[in-house]
């Protein structure tokens, strides 16, 4: 708690144990997908990643949710520098990473580093990206 009196003020974070286990599930599930397509992997990650960024969204988490962030995009580099070992980094950076450009009224921001592939389904043809957990609004209650 912070502060003193009426002007009290309680943050919450989520649990260090909880952080460093959803990180190690995600490590995990990343590596069961070794011999498996980017889509697949995407596919499989977003809902994990989207939910438990979701849940923390109340806490005082932004840092917490950017280490989380650091860490996927750790595991995902590993993940696809392990399919191709004997090709040079920039290589597996342009094939698995891309650049996305977000233009807005009043400005320009660019995402580098965005882990995407190319959907093949026959439904839609669109561009699949990792969920971006630091990227997740973080939304207060006040009473």
């Amino acid at each position: 708690m912070f502060g003193k009196g009426k002007n009290e003020t309680l943050l919450t974070k989520p649990a260090k144990n909880k952080v460093l286990s959803f990180c190690q599930e995600i490590g995990k599930t990343v590596k069961a997908f070794n011999g498996k397509s980017q889509e697949q992997l995407i596919n499989k990650l977003n809902p994990i990643l989207r939910g438990w960024a979701n849940y923390y969204r109340h806490c005082t988490s932004k840092k917490i949710l950017s280490y989380v962030g650091n860490r996927v995009w750790k595991y995902l580099w590993d993940w696809a520098r392990r399919r191709h070992k004997k090709r040079k980094l920039r290589w597996v950076k342009d094939k698995y990473f891309k650049v996305i450009y977000k233009k807005t009224p009043w400005s320009v921001s660019t995402r580098d580093w965005v882990f995407s592939s190319e959907s093949t389904s026959k439904r839609r043809n669109s561009e699949l990206r990792i969920y971006d957990v630091a990227g997740t609004p973080i939304v207060r209650h006040v009473n």
